[in-house]
């Protein structure tokens, strides 16, 4: 028997579903309810889960590990997983990134879209909107600001906060998290934390249209 603890997050496979993800706090689980088996492919507090949006051998997962969190990639579905941190938001000493949220579209199947909180460089909220073209291979810091949370002003927003400017600290960065990305537009993705986010160009940019 498996002890599964706290479930983050269930996922059917888009293309049989007799098979079904768990994420949770205990690792990463398979189960085939064709013939009941349940597997565990990671160890370790699993936040997230996605698969490719026209390959499902292909599978995206976040752990948390001590200060921060991790992607990994599968292309056999789950039989092996890889690290990829090649631009992903690495803190400091006395910073933290405990939370990401992963999204993909079907406009650009390879692209996933990050949503990472936590606290560095005297700010904590949004971490940052991180960006993959290729399969989380690599990342691409894109909002907001020039650098990863940092004191929050119109130029470096915090869209986890209650402004809908993102000119104040904290809010809603640890808890529930919304992230999605239009699957018939990549550039159009919508974060929620406290207040919903809309970005036209790619994550460079975010209005709030509820202000």
């Amino acid at each position: 028997l498996y002890n599964l603890g706290f479930i983050r997050d269930i996922v059917i496979d888009p293309s049989n579903n007799n098979f079904m993800f768990i994420c949770s706090e205990e690792g990463l689980f398979r189960v085939n309810t064709f013939d009941n088996n349940l597997e565990e492919l990671l160890s370790g507090d699993i936040l997230e889960l996605e698969f490719h949006p026209t390959n499902s051998d292909i599978i995206y997962t976040i752990i948390k590990l001590d200060n921060k969190t991790e992607f990994f990639k599968s292309t056999d579905f789950g039989l092996t997983f890889e690290l990829y941190n090649n631009g992903w938001p690495n803190p400091g000493p006395n910073e933290e990134q405990l939370r990401s949220e992963i999204s993909v579209s079907l406009n650009n199947p390879d692209r996933i879209v990050a949503l990472t909180t936590g606290s560095a460089n005297g700010g904590s909220g949004l971490y940052g909107i991180y960006i993959s073209d290729d399969q989380g291979e690599n990342w691409e810091f894109r909002c907001c600001g020039d650098q990863p949370a940092g004191v929050p002003s119109e130029e470096n927003m915090n869209l986890m906060g209650w402004s809908h400017e993102g000119t104040d600290d904290g809010g809603q960065y640890y808890y529930d998290l919304a992230l999605a990305v239009n699957p018939n537009n990549a550039d159009n993705i919508h974060v929620g934390g406290i207040n919903h986010w809309v970005s036209n160009d790619g994550g460079y940019s975010f209005i709030c249209p509820s202000k």
